[in-house]
């Protein structure tokens, strides 16, 4: 079973980073199998709301979509957008 911190924390006061809770937990005769971190690996993550979304002006599926003044391109629809390459135009 998974547990997440922030619901024990609703039933629970407590102070430990996880992983010392886990070893309290498994101490006391509780085991635990491991400590997920949801965070981890999302560190270059960029989110943000797209202020501009218009047509690519060489490709029928494309869209060219602007953020804070910064465009990249896109195969989003409706505004839904994956920034797979949005981090490598932030660094230009």
């Amino acid at each position: 079973m998974q547990v997440s911190i922030k619901w024990l924390k609703d039933y629970i006061d407590f102070t430990e980073t996880p992983e010392q809770l886990a070893d309290k937990l498994t101490m006391a005769g509780i085991p635990v199998e491991n400590v997920v971190d949801p965070g981890e690996g999302l560190e270059k993550v960029v989110t943000g709301r797209i202020e501009k979304l218009e047509p690519h002006q060489n490709s029928d599926h494309l869209q060219i979509c602007t953020k804070r003044s910064r465009r990249t391109s896109c195969s989003c629809s409706y505004g839904r957008c994956s920034f797979a390459k949005w981090h490598e135009n932030l660094q230009r």
